[in-house]
């Protein structure tokens, strides 16, 4: 059995409502639904944070576009 902590939040009627509307229509619950967006956010995070980093090495290093295939402005 899985090991869960209770965590909640508060938010305006309408976004439970379409949560709700979402979670049906995935055939999920509401935890699960919001672990799943937790889980893409921290992704999306991720990539802007390791693209941020490219980018100041790629400059740090005067490459160009034409080297790295993006601005690196």
């Amino acid at each position: 059995m899985r090991n869960f902590k209770i965590v909640s939040f508060s938010a305006p009627p309408n976004f439970v409502r379409d949560m709700q509307e979402v979670a049906k229509r995935e055939h999920r619950t509401i935890s699960e639904l919001l672990r799943e967006c937790f889980r893409q956010y921290s992704a999306i995070q991720n990539l802007r944070d390791i693209s941020a980093k490219g980018k100041k090495a790629a400059k740090a290093r005067r490459l160009t576009r034409k080297d790295v295939g993006y601005d690196v402005e």
